[in-house]
């Protein structure tokens, strides 16, 4: 008994013979019977979409992938994004739909040569909690990913390549570069690793500086290495480098973290000193900051508050902000009288770098007129901006400011939305149990800022 089966799409019509089964029973793989391309020409993106937001199936997303346009990339992107959230190991169609998400968002990658949306795909993967079940659909994506975009990298930088594999230390470096962008979907840090190291080895600082801080993250380069760390910031230093006199320096500084060893010698944190010192002679602040903070934890106010005094001077904003709180509250029978004006004038200077604290500092000169003139809507200002970056302490002031009506309009809501902001108080009966501690903070015998804060 024979069976004759028609197939029918838009582009095509095809009949199957089949030798019935004595059981009566037909089975069949639709790939075993139909090419690649009748199956395809049978796809309709439009109703692929429309099951996808309404309801998304495995072959939803199978077609897509293949019919898919380039504006639909974005789609996928937003549903893996969706789907990724509610990741479990108990949620084995959700699993499902995240792999074959995943593949029809790489296949239209791969179709329109967009790969920003390839590391979203990888980094899924790392947390996919069904990679036995599910993880080879992911794993031949991410191959076919990686495939097409070392091809296109090939094909846009085929000069840089050609110069690089001559042995040009330069194109060597520029080439590691590409692959060490952190928003490049040409990241691979073995490859960056490996032609740094080639740049170093053919003279070329930048490349010594960039190897040496791979060995001490490890990054690409087999795990952390504290003395290729600091051989390669020697070589860089030799080779006239002044930033690696500071990165020698605080390589030295913090010592071994391997090799079966940790921490410094006398002799490493004397060197340290010495090349810290060094490299603040030659205007890097950075070093003048950790001269300034190692004094300072040694309980050397004299030497910190030097140290400080440079880094402020060479444009570092917490060197400036120390040497403003120096300033600002140094005590008067130590005949080392505060000079208000100064201590202003390093707060502005460092908040102008939007340090929070020096905006606290700077708000709180302002709105006392201590060191220049009194003006309440400066310091409001700049207590919103410490605000807004995350400052508690600048927060609950905000909050009193609305409270209070200083400096701004009062505000009872953005009163109550600060203070909880302040004190992380998410819930409403949290805030409710604090209700009476924050009326205190209203009134008009609570200090508006903490004098003790920097």
């Amino acid at each position: 008994m024979h069976l004759t089966l028609i197939f029918s799409s838009k582009g095509f019509e095809k009949e199957i013979l089949f030798d019935m089964p004595s059981d009566g029973k037909l089975e069949y793989h639709l790939k075993s019977i139909l090419t690649a391309d009748e199956i395809a020409s049978s796809y309709d993106r439009e109703e692929a979409i429309r099951q996808i937001k309404a309801e998304p199936t495995g072959y939803s997303f199978e077609q897509l992938g293949v019919v898919g346009e380039a504006e639909d990339i974005e789609l996928l992107r937003e549903i893996l994004t969706t789907l990724s959230a509610g990741m479990s190991n108990t949620d084995q169609h959700r699993n499902y739909l995240i792999a074959r998400c995943s593949v029809a968002l790489g296949k239209l990658c791969i179709k329109y040569s967009s790969f920003e949306n390839a590391a979203t795909i990888s980094e899924i993967y790392d947390k996919y909690p069904a990679k036995k079940q599910y993880g080879y659909y992911f794993d031949n994506i991410l191959k076919a990913l990686t495939s097409s975009i070392d091809e296109k990298f090939r094909i846009e930088n085929r000069e840089l390549l050609a110069i690089a594999e001559i042995g040009d230390a330069e194109a060597q470096y520029k080439k590691a570069r590409l692959y060490s962008d952190k928003t490049s979907v040409y990241k691979n840090w073995n490859k960056a690793f490996s032609y740094y190291l080639q740049a170093a080895e053919g003279g070329y600082i930048d490349a010594m500086m960039q190897v040496a801080a791979l060995y001490y993250v490890g990054l690409g380069c087999g795990g952390m290495d504290t003395a290729k760390e600091q051989f390669w910031y020697r070589k860089a230093m030799e080779a006239g480098s002044d930033m690696a006199i500071y990165c020698l320096a605080n390589a030295l500084d913090h010592g071994y973290l391997d090799h079966g060893r940790v921490g410094k010698t006398d002799e490493e944190a004397d060197e340290a000193i010495s090349l810290y010192k060094i490299a603040s002679e030659k205007g890097i602040a950075k070093a003048s900051k950790s001269l300034a903070f190692k004094y300072w934890h040694e309980y050397d106010e004299k030497e910190a508050k030097h140290w400080f005094r440079i880094g402020a001077e060479q444009g570092d904003a917490e060197c400036q902000l120390h040497t403003a709180m120096y300033l600002y509250h140094c005590d008067a029978d130590k005949q080392n009288f505060s000079d208000k004006e100064e201590a202003f004038r390093w707060y502005m200077k460092a908040a102008d770098q939007n340090h929070t604290m020096a905006q606290y500092g700077a708000a709180r000169c302002l709105f006392y007129g201590v060191g220049t003139d009194k003006d309440e809507v400066a310091a409001f200002d700049l207590i919103r901006q410490a605000s807004e970056s995350g400052n508690a302490p600048a927060q609950e002031v905000l909050s009193i400011m609305y409270g209070r009506g200083l400096g701004t309009q009062q505000d009872s809501q953005k009163c109550e939305y600060w203070y909880r902001k302040a004190n992380k108080l998410e819930r409403l009966e949290d805030y409710q149990k604090k209700y009476f501690d924050h009326l205190k903070l209203l009134t008009e015998s609570y200090p508006v800022f903490d004098e003790n804060y920097w």
